[in-house]
């Protein structure tokens, strides 16, 4: 069985071009700093990485959950 490495996403592994809280389109996505060689650690070790987005405009039904995918 392997280790599991869970991560948010939003904020912590991306952030937003715009710099608005929720992203607008795949354009309006960047990787943060150091996450690259963070996630090729855990990825060298091993583990399944798992991202988890709370998206915010999906939960409030102001966006479609296939506009953030």
């Amino acid at each position: 069985m392997a280790d599991i490495f869970f991560c948010d996403v939003d904020g912590t592994l991306t952030g937003t071009v715009s710099r608005a809280t929720f992203k607008s389109n795949p354009r309006d996505v960047f990787v943060l700093p150091g996450v690259e060689n963070a996630l090729a650690h855990y990825a060298q070790k091993g583990y399944l990485m798992v991202g988890i987005s709370s998206e915010g405009g999906v939960g409030g039904w102001s966006q479609k959950a296939g506009s953030c995918i």
